[in-house]
């Protein structure tokens, strides 16, 4: 499986325009995703990728209605949470974090995109810290 493997990733996996930067698509959705990921392969992609790259960011579907993001979390450091702002639940925020920890996966970060920083005093509360911290 080794070498096989080996030469298949790296016919895959493609440059960017930016300086040591590289991707890996996901290709075809396979019939059943969690059984793939789930398997000795993924376990061998994931090896390889550490042992190939300093940094590896896997971008997987949403915790709640699926399952890959828990089954690809083993093979990593660990999960970076995004969540979307004024569209987040805190009770299905609290389900995925009572997932993460009854599996033992480590969440070392949370991304809160979409924030209208001009609405809700966003605004006012950064424009204050950076002034203080930065000066004008």
């Amino acid at each position: 499986m080794g070498d096989f493997l080996r030469n298949a990733i790296e016919e895959m996996i493609q440059p960017t325009y930016t300086e040591n930067l590289f991707i890996l698509p996901a290709g075809r959705v396979p019939p059943n995703p969690a059984e793939l990921l789930g398997s000795k392969r993924t376990g061998f992609l994931m090896d390889y990728l550490k042992n190939q790259y300093d940094f590896i960011v896997i971008d997987t579907p949403p915790v709640m209605p699926a399952t890959d993001a828990l089954l690809v979390a083993p093979h990593t450091d660990g999960a970076i949470l995004v969540i979307k702002s004024r569209h987040a639940n805190r009770k299905i925020i609290q389900e995925v974090l009572k997932r993460f920890e009854s599996n033992n996966l480590p969440i070392i970060g949370t991304i809160l995109n979409r924030v209208n920083m001009k609405q809700e005093g966003y605004y006012k509360y950064y424009k204050k810290y950076y002034t203080s911290y930065y000066g004008n």
